[in-house]
């Protein structure tokens, strides 16, 4: 396969996207949580808790799409560009931030399974240099099952949007419950699953493959650490 262009720069940004994930999966629940609790009444410091947490979470969903599109310029390809897998992962990213900016939470969930399907089409074509990663599978990074979750999501963000209109469906607020407690709680968990198998990508890139680990003395610790550095 044709090497990155760097490596060490790619690695890092790779962790930086599944942080970013990360950070929106716990900022949605955050949100959800904020919204499910409007109807109750707590004490004066926890109301003024969640009037203050929920608007610094829907902004932070918005902020954090955003910078995840600046860091993504990082994993661009000078001589073997990762073409439509990025440029999909980078539109389902701005989708995210235009959707939640404008009020319309199932779009935005509908745009991250869009743009996990980028990213996995992306972690594939890079992992695939490494044999440790060919040798576990590609599928081992679950983002497929992560995007259905985000339809699944979508689906209850939508039946919560609808539940509260004059037609809406009787059992609409019951199942919009249950698919956003589970949508929700699957992609924190998986997101946080996902967060250490890219680590483990980034570590075998800014690494030698281990056959030549195992031709290095132990005194050559100092290369090993700064391998792949510019």
């Amino acid at each position: 396969m044709p090497l990155l262009d760097h490596p060490y720069r790619v690695a890092k940004r790779l962790v930086y996207m599944a942080d970013g994930f990360t950070l929106l999966a716990i900022l949605a629940a955050v949100t959800l949580a904020w919204h499910a609790s409007s109807q109750a009444v707590f004490g004066t410091p926890f109301e003024f808790l969640r009037q203050s947490v929920g608007p610094w979470s829907e902004a932070g969903i918005t902020v954090v799409s955003l910078l995840m599109v600046v860091c993504s310029l990082g994993l661009g390809q000078d001589r073997h560009p990762l073409g439509w897998p990025l440029r999909l992962f980078r539109l389902g990213l701005v989708g995210i931030a235009l959707g939640n900016a404008a009020g319309m939470p199932a779009l935005a969930a509908v745009a991250l399974a869009l743009a996990l399907l980028g990213f996995r089409s992306c972690v594939r074509s890079i992992g695939a240099r490494s044999r440790a990663f060919r040798e576990a599978g590609p599928e081992r990074q679950r983002l497929f099952e992560m995007a259905l979750a985000s339809l699944m999501l979508a689906g209850g963000l939508f039946l919560e949007a609808w539940r509260r209109g004059a037609d809406g469906w009787p059992w609409a607020p019951g199942v919009s419950t249950v698919l956003l407690t589970i949508s929700s709680g699957f992609l924190v968990v998986g997101f946080l699953y996902f967060r250490r198998n890219v680590r483990w990508i980034s570590e075998s890139l800014c690494g030698p493959s281990p056959r030549l680990r195992t031709l290095l003395w132990a005194e050559d610790d100092a290369l090993l650490r700064g391998w792949g550095k510019p």
